[in-house]
């Protein structure tokens, strides 16, 4: 198990293990025992978990279908449509009923905040015959039927919240309990594919779920006199399938047994405070909670955004268009991805997923009325799906204890529910106080929190999968010293991302247009990663981090591991920019700032101030000025992430360079992203004396 940094904890309790020989864990031991790195003890080792049938992974994430097919249409359709018949019926989208609707949500949302960490949280501490998640489900689900049967018969206001609070908690707990079953049932390298299965079964009851309510309510279930009739034909269709998931979930999927740790468990608040000490936790928890809060900026005011800024007439048709759409790329997303996750790695797949919905608010933030809603919807669609499915996968992953999954689990989940609530307030407070203009302000806000959200999760401290690594090609193929890069071919749907981009004036540290996002997330990142300038360093900056990907092979032998300490150059591009502006500015001057900023870097890597350093370690367009002080360069494979690297250093190009986009086109001719490497020895052993 990796060294925690500086006293942080950085890993949850399912990717340390301390190896023993075989028989030494006991009878029908795996030969691999835990190490909990909450209580810092050594757990029995259980059985490996064999790798679950699709039959096995449907019936343990079924009732995901069941709670949203009950769930999911609820707030949006079929609770406006009973307050309008229970306050101030007659007159529809009264400010009473509006009132009545708003508070009803915030009273949902602080029951399932304190509800499902609490019932998690008893899930992992009952010794009860029949289970500790099974009894918690089913004793939800008996709640549930009694809010259900509250809102469909009420006939006052008074009734109807007793029924709202009946069903909130009822959820809260049921969920609370359920969630914990995929890290309970799924092995280490499955619980990808086993949220990919929860994503899907997810996203179709909520089709299916609004698809229902759009029957139910259309023609006289639409006015108020019909809507009493529509609401009780609603759940008389939805709630047998949420008992029968429920039956089958309890009958189907093993609920294991607690294991015992020899250390007490934290009690009262500590208990609470206590997988806030874990540094993935922590991110985890923070790149969702922002991600979800664009999200509901993004979903909440998409109709009348469409209506007063993109100026389409008929937007509540639009919207259905485009939710349908995003839906079926969200279907796909999540039954890829999930899978993938198991192989690759998580972090990546999340930021990439992240920017794709990042990148969808940014185009209905910047298109207005010229915004193509299909390729936008299908942009989201398959970002959400994928990061529905690989996020939650990452956070079972970023868990503190195996002891304690009901509660940590609960508690992350605070990360969805709390900003589902607040987004809407937030955002119509906004648009309240500027008008019409505040629209566009709120998708701006949106594409801005899920961007960061996506650079959050790059905080993470993830290792690669055993099976990635034994892939790993830079295993069998070292990294080798060149000077050149191949040119790059243009994919055919890059123009119009390329065309967007080019808008506006850019240049000599100014961006315009759809540029202005690259220097808020260029500022961002630095911010976030603590990225610094050593004293006598003139053009470059420095991360020391942890190196999370696969395995390097350097030109002197230099292995580079996952987890070794890395510097991560970064270039200060302010000062670059500024120094070229002089007329007797050339490309050599930059080159000689280096060689005498690597001298530096290499005094406080061999004096220890950095810690124990194993490499220095770049991604540039400049591969062959690289080369030049002695760094081994490969040009980075052609996929999907390195043309987006490219977009994006391109456009950072096109933002610092004094001639802006003269510069920066040729880069985007020519110009390859490569990852450049020295080893620490070679590095102290003095730059510019590298072999040239």
């Amino acid at each position: 198990m990796r060294t925690p940094d500086g006293g942080r904890h950085r890993r949850g309790a399912y990717s340390g293990a301390v190896v023993k020989p075989n028989g030494e864990n006991g009878a029908g031991g795996s030969g691999v025992a835990r190490l909990d790195t909450a209580t810092g003890v050594e757990l029995a080792a259980p059985p490996v978990a064999a790798r679950l049938s699709a039959s096995e992974q449907v019936e343990l994430n079924l009732l995901w279908f069941g709670l949203n097919l009950q769930s999911a249409a609820l707030l949006p359709v079929v609770v406006p449509a009973q307050v309008a018949v229970l306050v101030a019926p007659g007159v529809a989208g009264a400010g009473s009923q509006a009132w009545f609707v708003g508070w009803l949500l915030t009273v949902g949302a602080v029951l399932t905040v304190i509800g499902q960490p609490v019932a998690g949280h008893i899930s992992d501490r009952v010794r009860w015959r029949a289970g500790r998640r099974h009894p918690l489900i089913a004793a939800g689900l008996v709640v549930m039927l009694g809010g259900i049967a509250g809102l469909a018969f009420a006939r006052n206001a008074a009734v109807y919240v007793v029924g709202f609070v009946l069903i909130s908690i009822g959820g809260a707990v049921s969920t609370g309990a359920y969630e914990c079953l995929i890290p309970d049932r799924a092995g280490e390298h499955d619980r990808g594919r086993a949220s990919g299965y929860m994503g899907v079964l997810t996203l179709l009851g909520s089709v299916a779920s609004l698809a229902i309510a759009a029957i139910v309510f259309g023609g006289s279930g639409a006015t108020t006199a019909g809507a009493g009739g529509a609401a009780v034909a609603f759940y008389a269709l939805t709630t047998p399938v949420l008992v029968l998931t429920t039956l089958i979930t309890i009958r189907t999927v093993p609920d294991p047994p607690a294991r015992n740790s020899p250390v007490p468990a934290p009690g009262g608040t500590r208990a609470w405070l206590e997988p806030w000490r874990y540094h993935n936790f922590r991110w985890v928890f923070v790149s969702r909670a922002l991600v979800m809060l664009g999200i509901a900026f993004f979903m909440t005011f998409i109709e009348y955004y469409l209506a007063r800024i993109a100026g389409i007439s008929d937007f509540a048709q639009a919207t259905a268009a485009v939710a349908m759409v995003a839906l079926t790329g969200a279907v796909f997303g999540a039954a890829l991805f999930g899978s993938v996750s198991d192989r690759t790695g998580r972090v990546s797949l999340v930021f990439v997923a992240t920017l794709m919905m990042g990148a969808a608010a940014l185009l209905f933030f910047a298109g207005g009325r010229g915004v193509l809603l299909w390729p936008v919807g299908i942009l989201f669609g398959v970002g959400y799906g994928a990061f529905t499915s690989v996020d939650w996968a990452l956070a079972i992953d970023a868990l503190p204890s195996s002891l304690s999954v009901g509660r940590d689990f609960g508690i992350w989940s605070v990360a969805t529910t709390a900003p589902a609530a607040l987004g809407p307030v937030l955002g119509g407070g906004l648009i309240a106080l500027t008008g019409g203009s505040g629209y566009q302000i709120v998708f701006g806000l949106a594409a801005l929190s899920i961007l960061v959200g996506a650079v959050s999760v790059l905080r993470v401290d993830e290792e690669l999968p055993p099976r990635a690594q034994r892939r790993s090609p830079r295993v069998e193929r070292p990294v080798r010293r060149t000077g050149s890069t191949p040119r790059p071919r243009r994919h055919p749907l890059s123009a119009p991302f390329w065309w967007l981009i080019m808008r506006g004036q850019s240049g000599d540290g100014h961006a315009g247009g759809v540029l202005r996002v690259w220097l808020l997330w260029e500022r961002l990142y630095l911010r976030l990663r603590h990225v610094r300038t050593l004293p006598g360093c003139t053009v470059i900056r420095i991360e020391v981090r942890r190196h999370r990907g696969q395995p390097v092979s350097l030109g002197d032998g230099t292995a580079v591991r996952g987890g070794d300490r890395i510097v991560e150059l970064h270039l200060a591009n302010r000062r670059v920019a500024a120094g070229s502006a002089s007329e007797t500015w050339s490309p050599f001057h930059v080159l000689a700032s280096l060689r005498a900023d690597l001298a530096v870097l290499s005094r406080h890597v061999a004096a220890g101030e950095l810690g124990t350093i194993t490499a220095v370690h770049a991604v540039s367009l400049v591969a062959p000025a690289l080369a030049r002080v002695g760094f081994d360069v490969e040009p980075l494979r052609e996929s999907a992430a390195s043309r987006l690297l490219r977009f994006y250093l391109v456009g950072l190009l096109a933002v610092h360079s004094p001639d802006g986009w003269r510069s920066a086109a040729r880069a985007r001719d020519r110009g390859w992203p490569a990852e450049a490497w020295m080893s620490a020895t070679r590095l102290t052993g003095g730059p510019a004396g590298a072999k040239q």
